[in-house]
């Protein structure tokens, strides 16, 4: 089985730990680009997998805080969705908002209500 953690930034090396240690059928761990996994917590993994002869393939890729890019077709799609809803919407104000065709009679905006 295959676990890959991309960009998980909630994830330590103590899960990895976890993952790694408990009896699993476990052949491939990759972690890439994960806030907190430092090249120091890489060398921990695979020690752990050397030390435990381990039948595991680890891969990792420092954190560089960029996003993974996103396909081309997926940003084309978004675009043109917003161009459709912007299409669709048009705001009109409802009749009770406009204050010109139902102005207030003079002094009932003035009267306040007494206090018993």
């Amino acid at each position: 089985q295959t676990i890959v953690f991309d960009q998980c930034h909630s994830i330590s090396v103590y899960t990895l730990e976890g993952i790694v240690a408990q009896v699993n059928e476990l052949t491939n761990l990759s972690c890439w680009s994960c806030r907190f996994i430092m090249e120091s917590d890489k060398e921990a993994i695979f020690d752990e997998i050397r030390m435990n002869n381990y039948d595991v393939f680890f891969s990792w890729y420092p954190f560089t805080g960029e996003e993974a890019p996103m396909p081309l077709d997926d940003i084309e799609d978004e675009d043109d969705t917003e161009e459709e809803e912007e299409e669709e919407f048009e705001w009109e104000t409802p009749e009770f908002f406009n204050y010109w065709n139902h102005p207030p009679l003079p002094g009932t905006g003035l009267v306040q209500p007494g206090l018993d």
